[in-house]
This record gives C-alpha cells, structure tokens and sequence, in this order.
C-alpha cells in the first residue's frame, strides 16, 4: 500500500506555526476476489479533502473506465482483465491547495 503524507503550512506567526498533515493510503493491488479484502479499489483519507474526483484508465488504450466524485466510492474491477491500471486522484485540501497523483495498481484474479 502506498502512503503520501503532504504537509501544509496553514498559518504563520512569530515563531510558531500551524500545519495540517495528510495522509492518503493507496493499495498497489486489487483483488475482487469476495473475501472482503482489497476487493474495491480507492484511495483513503486520514482527513477528508473538501473536494475529489478519482480517474481510473486503461493503460494500454488510455480508455476511461471508472469516475467518481464520491470519497466512499471505489472500483470493483468487474469484468476487467488482471492487469495494470493507471489512475488520477485529484482533491482539495481544507486551505485549498489541489493536489494531484497519477500512478497505477495491478489488478489480480
């Protein structure tokens, strides 16, 4: 599972500051195999963004295959070939800085 930590300078005085840290979980696999266990595929949040949107492709066709709005939502995978899919997560922090992550996960069984 890949983890990205980003840390955000929010407020700045004499000698002190405030900082928000957050940290997403990406899982590098995919296995919708009914165990409950990696069986839909999405990103989590140690605190919600204020926005989200996740892209998931086809890396050979660059064909879109999944699109949400929606942090609850993920990708089951279904009907799909075991392979290598890309994808790009793009949210908004709380002091409205967009990040962006393209990379990809494999999809097993």
């Amino acid at each position: 599972m890949k983890k990205m930590m980003l840390a955000l300078i929010t407020g700045i005085c004499f000698n002190c500051y405030s900082q928000i840290e957050i940290t997403v979980f990406r899982p590098d696999f995919l296995v919708p195999d009914g165990n409950g266990y990696l069986d839909v595929w999405k990103p989590e949040f140690s605190s919600p963004p204020k926005e989200y949107s996740l892209y998931i492709y086809c890396p050979y066709t660059n064909q879109l295959l999944f699109k949400t709005n929606d942090i609850n939502e993920g990708w089951d995978g279904n009907n799909m070939f075991p392979q290598l899919y890309k994808y790009i997560l793009i949210y908004v922090t709380e002091d409205n800085k967009i990040v962006e992550i393209k990379d990809s996960f494999m999809k097993n069984c």
